[in-house]
């Protein structure tokens, strides 16, 4: 369960991507993704806060690129309200990024295999798998993302009004709390999400 979302959001404003690893259990190894995390503070929206980072090598992504061919190195980032996957290409000096919001995921899993892990997003239009990540890792933003999806598919449909009225959102959402529909951390997700946008 994500605690001491406070904390998530301070550690977010001061880029502080170690503490938010830290406060979920994980431990975020930078050495393969510096400029990855370099290029993240330009990437992070307004009121969009970091809940997990890791790192691990895909070859799907990397796929439409001839020039190199092989695995590249990966960011995955978990934020409170999608799944961010982040590529430096040293030799063009691009970056690549690919976003997909929690609620347009149809399955996230992962595979283990001793103490590495792959860690697999279907979208329904797209599979992403990144393998060779910390087995740890896997299993912390896999449980996440499952949290995340859980609150992003709260059924608001019980509000009665116009759904752009933030207010009548949010005492729906808080009745959901109060009947122990939503844990804390779930209802504090679904909180930042509206309040969010």
């Amino acid at each position: 369960m994500i605690k001491n979302f406070d904390l998530y959001n301070k550690y977010t404003l001061d880029q502080n991507w170690t503490e938010i690893c830290r406060l979920s259990g994980g431990e975020l190894r930078i050495t393969d993704v510096r400029e990855e995390i370099a290029a993240l503070p330009n990437l992070i929206e307004h009121n969009e806060i970091v809940l997990f980072l890791m790192s691990g090598v895909s070859n799907e992504l990397s796929a439409a690129d001839p020039i190199v061919a092989g695995g590249h190195t990966w960011l995955v980032v978990l934020t409170n309200w999608r799944l961010v996957f982040v590529n430096f290409r040293s030799y063009s000096g691009y970056t690549d990024v690919l976003s997909i919001p929690l609620d347009r995921l149809d399955a996230v899993s992962a595979s283990f295999h001793s103490e590495i892990g792959d860690f697999i997003v279907n979208s329904g239009m797209r599979v992403v798998c990144i393998n060779s990540c910390n087995g740890h890792s896997v299993t912390l933003m896999t449980r996440l993302v499952n949290e995340g999806e859980r609150v992003l598919s709260i059924n608001l449909s019980g509000f009665k009004g116009d759904r752009s009225d933030l207010v009548g959102q949010l005492q729906v959402l808080a009745e959901l709390f109060a009947q122990g529909t939503l844990t804390d951390s779930e209802f504090t997700l679904a909180k930042a999400k509206l309040i969010g946008g």
